[in-house]
């Protein structure tokens, strides 16, 4: 059937990156480093060949890079720029995946809070909700959604809804 909870894979996947970079998260899927996004990871749910919604998840990282566009400057950096060790593709790749296979099988929220707390940089972002608005996160929930206040009120949202950062 799939995985119940898919967004928790691609969470497990952040939290193992985060772990092997030594850097922070931000809900659902940012890595990141002193404020700026080192890189990402995205789940996506595909049909298998008997029509069941398989999710796979992509993890990108701003190994690299010297210098970003413009009106990305303030947001992203690399793993170069932050004066950190530039290991070969293939070694990190590794390195992640020896970590996530360390990890148990997520299955609740609680299978992955160990990892995800000790990095989460989640409170105070400010994030679009899928209506246009702009909340606040407060903190990530039980079941891996975003807790965030909205003009002082609460809102839940799920990571398998379209958000957007705006930072």
């Amino acid at each position: 059937f799939g995985h119940p909870r898919p967004w928790l894979l691609g969470m497990a996947c952040a939290c193992a990156a985060a772990e092997v970079l030594d850097c922070n998260i931000r809900w659902p899927n940012d890595l990141g480093l002193n404020g700026r996004k080192l890189g990402g990871i995205l789940t996506e749910l595909f049909p298998d060949e008997k029509g069941r919604m398989m999710p796979c998840v992509g993890i990108g990282i701003n190994v690299g890079q010297t210098a970003f566009p413009e009106e990305l400057r303030d947001r992203a950096s690399s793993l170069a720029l932050e004066g950190r060790p530039t290991p070969p593709l293939d070694q990190l790749a590794v390195a992640i995946i020896d970590r996530l296979r360390q990890f148990d099988d997520p299955q609740e929220w609680t299978d992955i809070q160990p990892h995800w707390m000790p990095r989460d940089a989640t409170p105070g972002k400010s994030y679009r909700l899928p209506n246009g608005d702009v909340a606040v996160a407060t903190h990530v929930g039980p079941g891996g959604e975003l807790h965030c206040l909205l003009d002082g009120e609460p809102r839940t949202v799920l990571a398998a809804d379209s958000i957007f950062g705006t930072s």
